[in-house]
């Protein structure tokens, strides 16, 4: 909640982009526990939505037309689910 404070403070203050990408490092940071928790025991109930997130990044990052936002929060969010999709489908 915190740093979702401080994408709203950043949106706010200095601009939209700024709060998109501190916005987008806050869902990140707030994403490490599930990791944790993933490494831990995998659900792999999650893998499903973890793919469909990984196809609409791909997706919105060819439609950005190269603004650094619309090319920013696509990238960020599929290095995330990639990464799951990864915790999720390795061995225990």
């Amino acid at each position: 909640a915190v740093l979702a404070g401080v994408a709203a403070y950043f949106w706010l203050t200095i601009n939209a982009e700024a709060g998109v990408v501190a916005g987008a490092i806050a869902m990140t940071i707030a994403g490490i526990p599930l990791f944790i928790d993933m490494w831990k025991c995998p659900n792999r109930g999650l893998l499903p939505p973890a793919l469909i997130t990984c196809v609409a990044c791909v997706l919105l990052f060819v439609s950005a037309y190269g603004s650094f936002v619309g090319v920013f929060l696509p990238i960020v969010s599929f290095s995330y689910n990639a990464v799951l999709v990864v915790i999720l489908l390795r061995r225990k």
